[in-house]
């Protein structure tokens, strides 16, 4: 049973209209609202704090636009993809095959290695000091 009220009579162009109308009005809200409240914070403490010159709406903007160029976009916490992929990468057999192959390798030939750049090393900063 299909019901005839709002947003379920329209077709999916006009809900598409409608969804992106809703959000930019949201984008514009919310993005003065922080605009204001950058300008309030920043006239409210930094002017008497170091002195620095009040700011308008459009600069509240601009330093808002700034500090998201700065400091990124989007989420860094637990629920990110990035932190998810990660963590499932790390449970995945093939990594910890991975890391055992290069234990393998280390104890059979990087100690060996190593010891032979050491010694190279040595011997040429000897060479130098004579």
């Amino acid at each position: 049973m299909k019901s005839d009220s709002f947003p379920h009579n329209l077709g999916k162009g006009e809900k598409f209209a409608v969804f992106a109308l809703m959000g930019t009005a949201a984008v514009i809200v919310f993005g003065t609202l922080f605009g204001l409240l950058v300008q309030f914070l920043w006239n409210a403490t930094l002017v008497e704090l170091l002195g620095a010159g009040e700011i308008s709406f459009w600069q509240a903007i601009g330093v808002l636009v700034l500090a998201k160029l700065f400091f990124g976009f989007g989420s860094t916490g637990s629920n990110s993809r990035k932190y998810k992929r990660k963590k499932r990468d790390a449970s995945d057999d093939t990594s910890l095959m991975n890391e055992q192959a290069f234990r393998d390798y280390w104890e059979r030939e990087g100690k060996d290695a190593f010891e032979a750049y050491k010694s190279s090393r040595d011997k040429q900063a000897d060479d130098e000091n004579k």
